[in-house]
């Protein structure tokens, strides 16, 4: 009884140390990982932003106008070229 106690310990003793190192390793190659996708995370969101101030650039009026008269040579459309049409129900349809 004595002689499996001691084999026991003898096997527990190497086993528990092996353990906490593969425990340590672990957690420092969880730590390494938390950081690089902590990196990946900042990346995404400053590009992000960048997206986002680009849209808005992009969807502003006044770039909206230059390029309409710059480039597409668009004119405003002013009173005097707006047909107005109105159409009034016969007294027979729609009833």
């Amino acid at each position: 009884m004595k002689t499996l106690f001691k084999l026991v310990v003898l096997l527990f003793i190497p086993l528990s140390a092996f353990l906490a190192v593969y425990q340590v390793f672990r957690s420092q190659q969880l730590r390494n990982e938390i950081s690089d996708l902590t990196e990946v995370q900042q990346s995404l969101f400053e590009r992000n932003k960048r997206m986002l101030t680009n849209i808005a650039i992009l969807k502003s009026p006044e770039r909206i106008d230059k390029l309409a008269e710059e480039e597409l040579h668009l004119e405003p459309i002013t009173d005097d070229k707006i047909i107005h049409i109105e159409i009034n129900p016969s007294s027979g349809e729609g009833n």
